[in-house]
C-alpha cells in the first residue's frame, strides 16, 4: 500500500502566507512612515522654527537692554558677551539609525552679521549744524525650512523685523520727543536721541550652532549738547521704500 505525504503543500501554502503577511505589514508601515513623513514632521519642524524666531526676539531684547545699560553707566571698558542661536540645531543630526532621520525635521541654519547697508541718520538743528550718524546694524537672517524667514536686526538702539509682508518695530530706537517749558516758561520739544553706531567691518557667521557676539562702547566725544534750537530736523535715509515707511511712522 502506497502512503501520500501532503506536507510539502501545507508547508509551501505557510510560507506563502507568511510572505503575503509580511508584504502587507511593511505596505502598512510604508503607509504610515509616508503620512508621518507628510504632515507631521513638517508641523514639527514648523514648531521648531516658530520657537526659535521667538527666543531670537528675546536675544535681541536682552541684548538692547544690556547695550543700554553700558551708555547709561558710561561703562566704556566692559565687555558684552551675548550668545544667538543659529538655527534649530537637533533634529536629523541628533537621531540615529537608518530610518529615523527621517522621521525628524530637517535642522534649519541662520547667518549672524554686522551690516553697514548705508542707512544714514541726519539730524539738522538751527544752531548745532549737521551731525550725520552711521546707521550700521547688527543682523539675524533665518534660513528656515517649514517657516517663513525672518530677520531680527539690532539698529539705533532698536529692535526690528522684516519679512515678506514688510518691516515693523519691535523695540523703539533711543530717542525720545518730550513737551518741556524752557526758560521763558514757554512750552517746546525736547528731543533726546542717543547715535548708536554698531563697528564691525561687516563680518558675519553661518551655520548651525551658538555663536557668541562680544560688544563694548568705544568713548566718543559729545557732538550734540542739550541746548535750546529754534528748530530741529531729523531725517533718514534708507535703502528701500518697506523700511522707510517704518521709520516715517516713529517720528
Amino acid at each position: 500500500m502506497a502512503i501520500k505525504n501532503s506536507s510539502p503543500r501545507k508547508d509551501n501554502e505557510l510560507a506563502l502566507s507568511e510572505v503575503i503577511g509580511f508584504i502587507l505589514l511593511l505596505g502598512v508601515l510604508v503607509t504610515a512612515m509616508a503620512i508621518w513623513m507628510m504632515y507631521v514632521v513638517p508641523a514639527n519642524g514648523r514648531e521648531d522654527e516658530i520657537s526659535q524666531m521667538s527666543a531670537v526676539k528675546d536675544r535681541f531684547t536682552d541684548y538692547k537692554i544690556s547695550l543700554d545699560s553700558l551708555w547709561v553707566n558710561n561703562q566704556t571698558q566692559v565687555m558684552l558677551s551675548t550668545t544667538f542661536n543659529l538655527g534649530t540645531g537637533g533634529g536629523n543630526t541628533e537621531a540615529g539609525g537608518l530610518f529615523l532621520p527621517m522621521l525628524n525635521p530637517i535642522a534649519s541654519s541662520a547667518v549672524i552679521s554686522v551690516k553697514d547697508t548705508g542707512d544714514r541718520m541726519t539730524i539738522n538743528t538751527s544752531h548745532s549744524g549737521n551731525y550725520t550718524i552711521n546707521m550700521s546694524m547688527l543682523v539675524y537672517q533665518s534660513q528656515n525650512n517649514y517657516w517663513i524667514n525672518q530677520q531680527y536686526y539690532y539698529q539705533t538702539g532698536g529692535v526690528f523685523l522684516s519679512q515678506d509682508n514688510g518691516v515693523i518695530n519691535r523695540i523703539a530706537p533711543s530717542f525720545t520727543v518730550t513737551q518741556m517749558k524752557n526758560q521763558s516758561n514757554v512750552n517746546v520739544a525736547s528731543v533726546n536721541l542717543v547715535p548708536i553706531s554698531l563697528i564691525g567691518s561687516n563680518s558675519s557667521v553661518g551655520g548651525n550652532g551658538p555663536v557668541r557676539v562680544d560688544s563694548w562702547m568705544r568713548t566718543t566725544n559729545k557732538t550734540v549738547v542739550f541746548q535750546e534750537n529754534n528748530w530741529m530736523n531729523v531725517s533718514v535715509n534708507v535703502t528701500d521704500q518697506p523700511t522707510a515707511q517704518m521709520w516715517a511712522t516713529l517720528f
